[in-house]
Order: structure tokens, then sequence, then C-alpha cells
């Protein structure tokens, strides 16, 4: 959550993007966040980790966006009660902003993992802590060897604020159950995992290429992949559509501006996969080949496979070609701990 936009949430995707649970954790942004929405957030998202981006008072108080006028100050006794309403769920919370310990000591209370900032921190410096905090949680780090790499990488870029940010802890606090997910047993060799590959038709060269690069992951795997173009006209088409939209268990979407044009696509195929995720049934793939409005699209929430920013049709064939490798290797990662194989 943050009060204003900042370079920090492109940091953090960036280094979860390359780790090794990239798959297993789902980065969710709130920007101009007012003090009653994070009433409403925490409620919606029911988040394990909850991070503040945006600036602290020097009498220990968080700045939230204000309906009108100057950004409105809230207190570590008011942010204690509302992280109390919600401790069954979040494991961690992290201040990204100066001054912040005065409100991790009040929430450290109630919530068993709590960062803060002991003094002013500077933005290259809050910029680097978190990337590399939550770069080490995505390799499957502890909460205190993912604050300590952090400390460290703050050091190394000789920003000499290393001991700025403190990590709080209760003395009774359970170890944390991160967001990374075990990986099922062996399936049955006779049990296939449908995955759904939906992409516009102008797209189809790059789910082709695709497709070679999943080629070793794929071999011998019982695995069954639907592409929405190649079913059939007509109404076997159509009953075909619903039953691999039905069964899929992942996702995977050649995001485009002709794939978030698509009426077929956004009107039909995306809101039931999305209603799947809901339902904890699918995992959601997002590949994105062309420059669009991702930030904008109901896919937003969920971290995209290559950086948004920079599409595929914007690399030279060699970047192109390694960017299609690592999605492979993510797909190939989710597919033995989602599907099971």
């Amino acid at each position: 959550m943050a009060a204003n936009p900042d370079d920090t949430v492109r940091t953090i995707g960036e280094k979860l993007r390359g780790s090794t649970h990239a798959a297993t954790i789902e980065l969710v942004t709130r920007w101009a966040v007012r003090p009653d929405d994070l009433l409403q957030h925490l409620n919606e998202l029911k988040p394990q980790i909850v991070h503040f981006s945006g600036h602290g008072t020097s009498r220990g108080e968080l700045m939230l966006a204000s309906d009108a006028g100057p950004a409105r100050p809230v207190g570590a006794a008011a942010l204690a009660r509302v992280f109390a309403l919600f401790r069954q769920h979040i494991q961690a919370v992290v201040l990204n902003a100066c001054f912040s310990r005065v409100q991790a000591e009040a929430i450290v209370s109630q919530i068993d993992h709590v960062v803060g900032m002991s003094t002013e921190v500077g933005d290259e410096a809050a910029r680097v802590f978190s990337g590399s905090f939550y770069r080490a949680l995505g390799f499957g780090s502890s909460i205190r060897e993912a604050f300590d790499q952090a400390t460290t990488a703050i050091l190394l870029a000789d920003l000499g604020e290393e001991n700025t940010p403190q990590l709080l802890t209760r003395a009774d606090a359970a170890p944390p159950v991160l967001p990374v997910q075990p990986v099922p047993s062996e399936p049955a060799e006779s049990v296939k995992r449908q995955v759904f590959m939906a992409y516009a038709p102008e797209d189809k060269p790059w789910l082709d290429r695709l497709q070679k690069h999943l080629a070793p992951h794929l071999h011998g795997r019982p695995i069954t992949l639907w592409e929405a173009g190649r079913l059939q006209a007509g109404t076997r088409r159509r009953d075909e559509l619903e039953q691999a939209l039905t069964t899929a268990q992942a996702a995977i979407l050649l995001v485009s501006a002709d794939f978030l044009a698509s009426e077929a696509i956004t009107e039909h195929q995306l809101p039931k996969l999305l209603a799947a995720v809901d339902a904890d049934r699918l995992a959601i793939l997002p590949l994105v080949v062309g420059a669009c409005a991702y930030e904008e699209s109901p896919l937003e929430p969920f971290m995209a496979l290559n950086d948004p920013n920079r599409p595929l049709e914007e690399l030279t064939t060699p970047q192109q070609n390694k960017e299609l490798m690592l999605a492979a290797q993510q797909i190939a990662r989710v597919f033995r701990e989602k599907l099971g194989w």
C-alpha cells in the first residue's frame, strides 16, 4: 500500500519475478491509500504480508492520502488497533517510511514480525531494502534472513543507511508460514492436467515460439494444453471451450492490445478464468507479448511472467528467446507446484 506512487513496487516485482517461488506469491498494489482504505483493503485481500511505502513524521505518524487537502497523519495506536483486527491472516508488516519504528513498536504487540525505520530513510535505501527483502522471501528465506539480506544490500550499495531498518519480533511469535506452497506429490500417469492457453489470433506466432521452449519441460508429462484458437467452429467448439474453461487448472495468457480488445476473451473467457482463480481452482500466468494497458486491465493484480513495461515485441530476437526460455521455466515450475507433476 502506498500514499503516493513510487518505484518501490516495480523493484519488488522485478526481484520476485526472478525468484524460485515467484509463481506462488501474489503481489497486489493499492495506491493513494486513505485511512478508511486500510480496512477495505485488508478485508478484501486478507494478505499475509502488508507493505506500506510512503512518508512518516518525526512524531511517529504515517501520512495517508486524504479526500481533499493535504495528507492525513495516522498515529501508532490507531494502526495497532487496525492490525489487531486482522492478525489471524497477517504474519508480517513492513513500514517503509521515515520514523516508522514508533508504529512498529505498537503494531508488534499484535503482529509477529514488523519492520520499521529508526530515523529518516532515503528513497534509494528504501527501494534497495524492499527489493532485496522480497527477493529473499521469494527464494524461501525466513523473515529474519530476508531482513538481514536487505540490510546487507543497503551496505553493498554504500548508502550508509544499513542500520535504519529495524526488525521487531514478538517473543512468542510462531514461525511464519510464507505464501510458498509445498510441491504436491506426483500424480498417477493416467491423470491429465488441463492448461488453457488464451491469445488473440494476431499473437499466434508468439504461442508457437513459447511452445517450443515449453516442449522440453512437458515431454512425457500428463499435461493437456487447450488452445482456444484451435477449437473447431460451431456447437462442438463452444462445448469444448466451456469444458476447457471449467476444467483448466492453469491458464497461460498471451497479453497484448489485441488480447485486451477481444470481446471473446475479455467478456467470456477472462471472467470465467478470474472466477476460477477466486475459487482457488486456477493459476493465471500472463505473458505480455505486446504493448498494452496491462496495469489498467483485470490482470493487473497478477504478476506477469515478464516485465509488462518491456513486452516481447520491443526486444531483439535474442532477448525474446531468453525471455521465452525464462517464461517456460516459470510455467514449468507452476505446473510442478500447482498441478502436481
